[in-house]
């Protein structure tokens, strides 16, 4: 069982996601692959004496309070978007207060006892397809959840994690230390996973549900025709993940590439076929290499082309852009593989780093990457989802 949280204080995290195979031939009924990437978002919730309900968003620059007396019942909606500071164009930062406010009334409501200051901290770029929107819902979700004991206590699963990002540097400031990592059950998963899809419903108005789903669970989700199937074969790969900080429309992309189906009825619909039997191969090689030696190179070079035709057929959908295609070319030089990951059109690629890749090419590959202009983590995908951190403040 978890180590109780000290003086009511907890911090709960939950990882963002990505897309490794399938991305836009979803949208025409063929199967996507997408896995949490161990890039998370943390948050930190106090009882505080003060009659006030505190949101602190240090990587949006926001802070705002509320009165506790008026958050005690729920609000209609339109008076959360009041609360919120909502308006007719809505800017992130009024968006993820709604999303707090409604988890905060409809989880706690009457149950509140005092004021909470409530900080939220991420190791993972905003708007850059990555389900920092969920993992953001999430984590709040289970923590607000946990506060108020609406969830049985989380199990001890590892007593040697700790914040390894230098993004939650304030949270170890803060804090003081953070240690073993404690998970709740499957009841209790499905839950926090059933708030985390209402405060995205707010957020994005229409979510699929792959990004909390991702986020709540963890490890990797095949998805198909609105269908969500949770891959019981995933091995823990390492991966260099790229932003290259172009912006880019989701919707624009998804129009092109329906528009280019129009056009090329049967040549569009063959590099669809494709990308399915593409999941199809890179399940199996999961499967594989989880019955197997995960570290054998056979299934790394499987791997990594299946990285290099994905990049490919994006490309050829429409969906690329140079700064995707510098960035493979890079990594190549290194002697990996890389492809874009979600909508493409600019925002993030993905590298596998092998088991057998040294410390001094993840290095010198992440130097190059910078000097290019880009922004590069190394970090793990099919990692664990929700979860709580045992405090040490001592």
């Amino acid at each position: 069982m978890a180590t109780a949280p000290i003086n009511g204080a907890l911090l709960v995290s939950a990882p963002g996601k990505v897309i490794l195979h399938g991305e836009h031939a979803v949208v025409y009924g063929k199967p996507a692959l997408a896995s949490s990437v161990d890039l998370r978002c943390y948050t930190l919730l106090k009882p505080c004496p003060s009659p006030t309900i505190s949101l602190d968003l240090p990587d949006l620059g926001l802070k705002r309070s509320w009165s506790l007396s008026e958050l005690m019942v729920v609000p209609p909606e339109e008076k959360l978007r009041e609360l919120a500071g909502v308006g007719d164009t809505p800017d992130t930062g009024a968006v993820a207060c709604l999303a707090f406010l409604y988890l905060l009334t409809h989880i706690c409501g009457d149950k509140l006892r005092g004021g909470l200051e409530v900080l939220v901290v991420a190791s993972l770029p905003a708007g850059a397809g990555l389900g920092s929107s969920a993992a953001y819902s999430v984590s709040l979700a289970a923590a607000l959840l946990t506060h108020v004991r609406s969830l049985q206590p989380p199990t001890l699963v590892d007593s040697t994690h700790s914040l390894a990002h230098p993004l939650e540097g304030i949270l170890s400031k803060l804090i003081g230390g953070c240690g073993p990592v404690s998970v709740w059950g499957e009841e209790d998963l499905t839950t926090i996973n059933k708030w985390g899809f209402e405060a995205e419903r707010l957020i994005h108005g229409q979510p699929s549900g792959i990004d909390n789903s991702i986020s709540t669970f963890g490890g990797a989700i095949s998805f198909k025709a609105g269908q969500i199937t949770k891959l019981k074969s995933m091995p823990r790969l390492r991966v260099l993940l790229v932003n290259t900080q172009v912006p880019r429309s989701t919707k624009k992309l998804v129009a092109g590439v329906r528009e280019r189906r129009e056009k090329f009825p049967s040549l569009v619909d063959h590099i669809l076929d494709a990308m399915e039997s593409l999941v199809n191969t890179a399940m199996e090689s999961f499967h594989d290499m989880e019955s197997h030696d995960s570290h054998m190179t056979p299934s790394y070079q499987r791997l990594q082309e299946l990285f290099t035709i994905n990049h490919h057929l994006l490309n050829a959908l429409g969906v690329g852009h140079s700064s995707l295609d510098h960035v493979c070319e890079i990594v190549t030089k290194f002697g990996l593989s890389g492809k874009l990951t979600g909508a493409g059109g600019g925002g993030c690629a993905i590298a596998l780093l092998p088991p057998d890749t040294t410390p001094e090419v993840v290095e010198e590959c992440s130097t190059a990457l910078t000097e290019a202009g880009y922004k590069c983590w190394s970090t793990l995908v099919g990692t664990r989802g929700v979860c709580q951190h045992s405090l040490d403040t001592s």
